[in-house]
């Protein structure tokens, strides 16, 4: 039998987005996933080696989450604390989301 709890936790550390790295100074932003690599890949990278995606208007980026400002050029903003934030009201809830184990 396949270890489902296992791929879908690959799963989450490879395709789901960790943060985002917004470089001011090249006007561009890239998310990464848990490996700061690119999403979809499970190698270990370096933020500063990603692709960037050009932005115009750089207040319509959201800035929801940890922010890491790294002087004045670039900044990262790690989204998981938004997503734990999100599963914890999920367990304090979990009584009135689960009752008798119906979703």
């Amino acid at each position: 039998m396949e270890n489902y709890q296992e791929k879908a936790r690959e799963n989450f550390y490879r395709n789901r987005p960790y943060g985002i790295h917004i470089d001011y100074a090249r006007k561009g932003f890239v998310l990464f996933n848990h490996y700061t690599n690119c999403l979809g890949k499970q190698e270990t990278g370096s933020i500063e080696g990603l692709s960037l995606e050009k932005f115009e208007d750089v207040d319509a980026i959201p800035l929801n989450g940890k922010i890491i400002k790294n002087g004045n050029r670039t900044t990262d903003i790690y989204l998981v604390t938004c997503i734990l934030l999100s599963f914890s009201f999920l367990l304090t809830e979990s009584s009135f989301l689960y009752s008798d184990n119906i979703v």
